[in-house]
């Protein structure tokens, strides 16, 4: 009989629980020498802590159900991260189901396949979603993503609608928290004007064939800080999650569009990149007036030949509307001439009058507008209708926005606006500067290839009779000697502007290529198809 292993006690009994072995005595429980085999195959009976399911899997579920789950907590996550409602999750849902027939996916290309659909629904609806959000919801590289999106567009045969940068920027003016403490009148108002400047960005082509968030950042950058709220760059680039290089070369961009347009002001020569900002109420208040006026009609001009302003226009802008003077007395004032002049009764031609002369017109215009104390109603009612109910404040504030560029315009109506500056795409502009650089690299390698071929003989003359020497009496060798140095020479003295670039150019013409194909500057195709001959079996 067995004994316990401690004490050697004989008095051992089972446990009804456990179905162990323990002695009375000690208590100790006795080592495990009562194994049963449980199970009989792979679908065996149901454990006390373990249920057998199906062949091969371990779960009551199959691998299928198992991957549609997992699949759609995965969409339901990356859906919410990018603040999507129901509506727009059942849309990423559906397009996910007919690009993989249903059968949904597991592993990272799945989460970038509903990156990507995300991106695509947005883009459907017209709203606002930079493909740098999704990326750092999804968590992948760029390039995955890009590649991806044009995967589903091509199967599914779809075509992306233009991208809504005016939303975009209004999504992030809203929702960055360096704006938290700005009070919600002035984050309407930097709405409006960022709608305004961005448009203008748009016009410029600062836009064109560039990433839509480092635009809007740097639009938004410059809003803010016309309106006295500071907001570092780093700071708006790191919360979007676009690179700060790009919004500050698009931040230099657009302060130089806007420096251009400043030199249409009387002081604009003195405007530069370092003081725009605080010009920028002036230079916004004349990009807002020129938007509001027809291109069509003529402008006026100075007898010296230089583009003037319609005086008509600037009293229409402070007065907020056409304004009739039909009656008026005492006209001696420097006022009443200055407003009858406006109105055309002496007609723009005979108006001569400088911007110093003007600003003193305005100044004694406003003074009286403010410091006439009324001491009956009639007078009140005499300058009232002589103003056509003017509201003081409009006399102060610099900008108004009531322009239609204040509200999103399509393309079409944007190009026939006119902000006081109309430019090229700066990409074309940098191509015709590039294929100029090429056109003079290609005129200086045939001139050293023709120096070559065709070597100047007389040069080598000219030195032995510089030297005393006459140029019959030497012999080949001497003479030849006497050109390598010089050759040599010239070399020297001309290898700083030689580059990598006119070696290339020299090989292609001395393959036969032609100039027209050498100034598009696809050099790795000309040099594989001309002299490498790899495009020819």
């Amino acid at each position: 009989m067995a004994a316990c292993r401690s004490c050697k006690s004989k008095a051992l009994v089972t446990d009804s629980v456990t179905g162990g072995t323990v002695c009375s005595s000690c208590g100790i429980v006795q080592d495990f020498d009562d194994y049963q085999h449980t199970f009989g195959g792979v679908s065996g009976p149901q454990g006390t802590f373990v249920r057998v399911g199906t062949s091969g899997t371990g779960t009551d579920y199959s691998y299928k159900e198992r991957k549609l789950y997992e699949s759609n907590q995965m969409i339901e996550d990356i859906t919410f991260r990018l603040s999507f409602g129901d509506i727009r999750t059942r849309e990423v849902k559906s397009m996910i189901n007919k690009v993989t027939d249903g059968e949904f996916g597991l592993g990272n290309w799945f989460s970038v396949l509903v990156g990507a659909c995300c991106y695509i629904v947005m883009r459907q609806d017209n709203k606002a979603l930079p493909i740098s959000e999704v990326i750092g919801a999804v968590g992948c590289e760029l390039y995955e993503m890009g590649k991806m999106v044009n995967r589903v567009v091509g199967f599914l045969g779809l075509e992306l609608k233009e991208f809504d940068l005016v939303g975009l920027l209004e999504k992030m003016i809203k929702g960055f928290s360096g704006f938290s403490g700005v009070e919600e009148e002035k984050i309407d108002l930097m709405v409006k004007q960022g709608i305004f400047v961005i448009q203008c960005a748009i016009k410029w082509f600062l836009s064109t064939g560039r990433r839509p968030g480092p635009v809007a950042v740097a639009v938004l950058v410059f809003v803010g800080a016309v309106n006295g709220v500071e907001v570092r760059i780093e700071d708006v680039a790191k919360e979007m999650n676009v690179a700060i290089r790009t919004c500050k070369l698009r931040y230099k961009e657009l302060l130089e569009a806007m420096v251009e347009v400043a030199q249409n002001l009387p002081w604009g020569s003195d405007v530069n990149v370092k003081n725009i900002v605080k010009n920028a109420p002036f230079v916004l208040k004349y990009m807002e007036m020129k938007s509001m006026e027809d291109r069509g009609r003529e402008k006026s001009k100075f007898s010296d030949g230089s583009p003037g302003f319609d005086l008509g226009d600037v009293v229409e802008e402070c007065l907020s509307k056409e304004v009739e003077y039909k009656g008026i007395d005492g006209g001696d004032s420097a006022v009443d001439n200055g407003l009858r002049c406006l109105n055309g009764t002496e007609g723009l031609e005979n108006l001569k009058v400088s911007h110093g002369e003007l600003a003193k017109v305005y100044s004694k215009f406003k003074a009286e507008f403010l410091n006439r104390n009324l001491t009956n109603k009639n007078d009140t009612v005499d300058y009232g209708d002589r103003l056509g109910g003017l509201d003081v404040e409009l006399f102060d504030e610099w900008w108004s926005g009531r322009s239609d560029m204040c509200e999103k315009l399509l393309m079409e109506q944007l190009l026939k606006k006119d902000v006081g500056l109309d430019v090229l795409p700066p990409s074309y502009i940098r191509g015709c500067n590039a294929v100029k650089k090429r056109r003079e690299k290609i005129r200086e390698a045939k001139r050293r290839i023709n120096s070559i071929i065709n070597p100047p003989i007389v040069t080598s003359s000219n030195a032995f009779l510089h030297n005393g020497l006459d140029a019959q009496s030497c012999s080949s060798d001497d003479i030849s000697t006497v050109e390598n140095v010089s050759s040599r020479k010239k070399r020297k003295k001309g290898h700083d502007t030689i580059d990598w670039e006119d070696f290339i150019i020299e090989s292609l013409l001395l393959h036969q290529v032609k100039e027209e194909e050498i100034e598009k500057g696809h050099y790795n195709a000309l040099l594989g198809l001309y002299v490498f001959k790899s495009g020819l079996v």
